[in-house]
């Protein structure tokens, strides 16, 4: 994910039966967890993300906050070609996730995987990232398909098995 201010990526979002097209701008320089981080702005809400010790970490995506700061990317597994290990897998962590008003205590996996991804009708190698919330007895996912050089290229938010939102990248850095 190429944090750089000014950096911007347009994305199309699928909501229900609703199409839209999005743009998300990384607007400045912001700290996550004692580091120096990125704000990302965008229709959706901000996000403030970091790389830190070789891992994308995400303090608040698209307006709901996380403390601390959620693995959004462990890349380091996946993309060790000697490793036998086809994904990286972070612990369970407690966090606090906060939505508008509302703060839950939530438990919080996320599995990194090697994929591939059709990109302007190219199959293109790819990570695959499941972050998955366990809050109040229901599950939530956030499925994430990064490539080098571009960042995020597919999203998909899900309740359960109910995909919510997706976004699909068409341009940017």
């Amino acid at each position: 994910m190429p944090l750089a201010q000014g950096n911007s990526w347009t994305y199309t979002q699928k909501a229900g039966l609703n199409t839209s097209v999005e743009s998300i701008q990384v607007a400045a320089k912001d700290p996550v967890d004692g580091e120096q981080g990125y704000r990302l702005t965008g229709p959706g809400g901000d996000s403030r993300l970091v790389w830190t010790g070789g891992s994308l970490r995400a303090a608040e995506l698209g307006g709901t906050n996380y403390a601390p700061s959620i693995v959004m990317l462990e890349p380091a597994a996946a993309y060790d070609p000697n490793s036998k290990e086809p994904r990286a897998r972070a612990k369970p962590s407690k966090h606090i996730v906060t939505v508008g008003r509302r703060s839950y205590q939530a438990t919080v996996t996320t599995v990194t995987s090697k994929s591939t991804i059709k990109l302007g009708g190219v199959d293109t190698d790819a990570l695959q990232s499941e972050v998955s919330f366990q809050l109040e007895g229901r599950e939530y996912s956030v499925l994430t398909w990064f490539t080098r050089g571009i960042g995020i290229v597919r999203q998909e938010v899900r309740s359960g098995t109910v995909l919510v939102r997706s976004l699909d990248y068409v341009k940017g850095p």
